[in-house]
């Protein structure tokens, strides 16, 4: 597993921001063990959050251990959105250790052709309503979903008018 302290990075206009506190410390060391199996894990310190880059196929495996490790807990799924890049998506995962005093940011890029990504619904059930969102607005199909449904689009919609590619009438940028 990597530890990437480049986001440490000094910045003279806050640098007490960019380091990680002693919570954060413990929060790196827990996950170092929980996950040390998992090579492909980038860590950073977003200011008052730990962000980690995940490959989808991992998303899963690593939820639940948040979600169910006593020494974690990270029961409170906040919400999840999306960034369109136009060359991929990144889904993005805020939750929250209530025990801890701690919240995460886990991110995980998928493909713009091919978004595909498994769902979290059986780990937090808040997430059926941000995968539908997800669903509707990007395209993004959660594998395992029970219902993707659509939530704010009608039966039939063309397109994803969360995508930058959506042609928006009458609008240019600036």
């Amino acid at each position: 597993m990597e530890n990437d302290n480049n986001s440490f990075k000094d910045d003279k206009s806050n640098l007490s921001s960019l380091k990680p506190t002693l919570n954060q410390n413990h929060l790196i060391s827990l996950f170092n063990k929980k996950f040390s199996s998992m090579a492909s894990i980038g860590m950073h310190s977003l200011q008052e959050d730990i962000q980690l880059n995940i490959e989808p196929k991992y998303i899963n495996s690593i939820c639940k251990v948040l979600k169910n490790s006593p020494d974690l807990s990270f029961n409170y799924l906040e919400c999840i959105t999306l960034v369109d890049y136009e060359k991929n998506l990144e889904v993005v995962y805020h939750l929250t250790s209530f025990k801890l005093k701690e919240s995460i940011i886990i991110k995980s890029l998928i493909s713009i052709d091919s978004p595909i990504i498994d769902s979290v619904v059986n780990i937090w059930r808040a997430a059926d309503w941000f995968e539908r969102e997800a669903h509707d607005l990007f395209g993004v199909n959660f594998s395992g979903h029970p219902n993707l449904k659509p939530l704010l689009l009608f039966e039939g919609f063309e397109g994803y008018p969360g995508r930058k590619s959506f042609p928006i009438n009458d609008y240019q940028e600036w």
